[in-house]
């Protein structure tokens, strides 16, 4: 699911029909925010989940209910076509810890990311640790920028449209930017003040890095791992029948999420360090199986993403790889990231921004008044221990801007 595509949708919405008031709209912003990712869709083969999200959200609303108890299912669970298993549940349980976890937080406290000029600022990632944050700004540009514990380092980048979509707990930051027109997207690396292209850059976009310093993306619209922060991207092994797919995040012990497709529905996929890959279980809802699947964050095996259902808006899934559950999160209508607990932090379908274990929901600090038509509040990315949130708030006062934030829970 992309955040930005969908809060500009709803910043237009409005201007489907007479506006009752003159318009507060910064149109140039929209445009240029769409333009950014649809060059990002065109240069790395972004396509199935995100069509279908919009056409969803697009229709009349649907009310989803949860399934009756969370599904299980045999590691090897899915569609017919997929590759062999990477790990089963009583493999996987060894390494994941799956002890007693902390209580929820009861309250999560707001700050804004600096953004000169006070225009609109993104947050896309923070480390694992909570020490590094990976955001951007939009002033005379697009600002890339590294928050390390109050303290921000203003990142140049050749090109345009730049940003970094994800940062370790040593500070080592990977995203992409545009330089020219083909490829276009270029595949970048920050590390110890400085910024350089990573290995075979032209046409790759990484989205994810551990605490090694592996690095997991895309090229040419199919999943690659850079098995190191000096070496070429190695293409991961698709299933027989299946031609395109994404790394979308790699956990510390190597395991990597993302999907598989063949040009059209997704179905979430997990590859082992080895590079041997499985899907994940699709989840079902009402008796309904989905039909599109995404994996898009990883952490001590748990992993969050989207689901599509056939008649049915998007939904929110966690799958847990110790034991081979998903569960659908229909309270969320976006699951961002997750903790080692197995928190997970994102939109729910009030439009708020919220922590949830699945079972509690904690709405997270707003600090601006959000826009009423069109207002949303979500957490981006979490730290491991689910104390340190980063993500956006909506600024009602301000035009609907979208305002970077970082969240310390307690």
């Amino acid at each position: 699911m992309d955040n930005e595509d969908e809060y500009g949708r709803r910043l237009l919405q409005p201007l489907a029909g007479e506006p009752p008031v003159p318009s507060r709209i910064d149109l140039s912003q929209v445009v240029a925010a769409g333009r950014r990712r649809r060059r990002t869709r065109h240069a790395v083969g972004t396509t199935g989940l995100l069509a279908v999200a919009m056409a969803a959200v697009m229709a009349v609303p649907v009310v989803i209910h949860r399934a009756s108890a969370d599904q299980a299912a045999a590691p090897g669970a899915s569609r017919s076509g997929t590759a062999s298993a990477a790990a089963s549940p009583s493999q996987a349980a060894s390494r994941y810890d799956r002890g007693d976890a902390p209580p929820l937080p009861t309250a999560c406290k707001a700050t804004e990311l600096p953004s000169p000029g006070g225009g609109h600022s993104y947050a896309r990632a923070v480390d694992p640790s909570g020490h590094y944050v990976a955001y951007r700004t939009y002033i005379n540009g697009t600002n890339a920028r590294i928050w390390h514990d109050g303290q921000v380092v203003d990142v140049p980048m050749p090109g345009e449209d730049n940003g970094f979509e994800a940062v370790n707990a040593s500070g080592v930051a990977v995203g992409v930017t545009f330089v020219g027109e083909s490829p276009g997207v270029t595949a970048m690396v920050y590390r110890d003040g400085g910024v350089a292209k990573l290995p075979g850059a032209d046409g790759a976009a990484p989205s994810g890095v551990n605490a090694a310093g592996v690095v997991v993306g895309e090229k040419g619209g199919n999943p690659v791992v850079w098995r190191s922060l000096t070496s070429r991207p190695e293409p991961l092994p698709l299933p027989k029948g299946f031609t395109q797919g994404s790394a979308n995040d790699v956990d510390d012990d190597g395991m990597i999420v993302g999907h598989v497709s063949k040009g059209g529905d997704r179905t979430a996929y997990v590859w082992s360090a080895s590079g041997k890959g499985r899907a994940l279980p699709a989840p079902v809802l009402g008796g309904v199986t989905a039909t599109d699947t995404d994996a898009r964050k990883i952490t001590n095996g748990w992993v969050t993403g989207y689901a599509t259902f056939p008649g049915k808006q998007v939904n929110s899934v966690r799958w847990d790889l110790a034991t081979g559950k998903v569960v659908s999160l229909p309270k969320l209508t976006w699951s961002n990231d997750v903790s080692r607990y197995g928190w997970v932090t994102g939109m729910s379908t009030k439009n708020q921004a919220v922590l949830t274990d699945g079972t509690r929901y904690l709405v997270l600090e707003e600090i601006f008044p959000r826009y009423p038509e069109y207002g949303m509040n979500f957490g981006e990315s979490i730290s491991d221990d689910g104390l340190v949130i980063v993500g956006q708030n909506d600024d009602g006062g301000h035009d609907g801007l979208q305002r970077a934030l970082v969240w310390h829970c307690s």
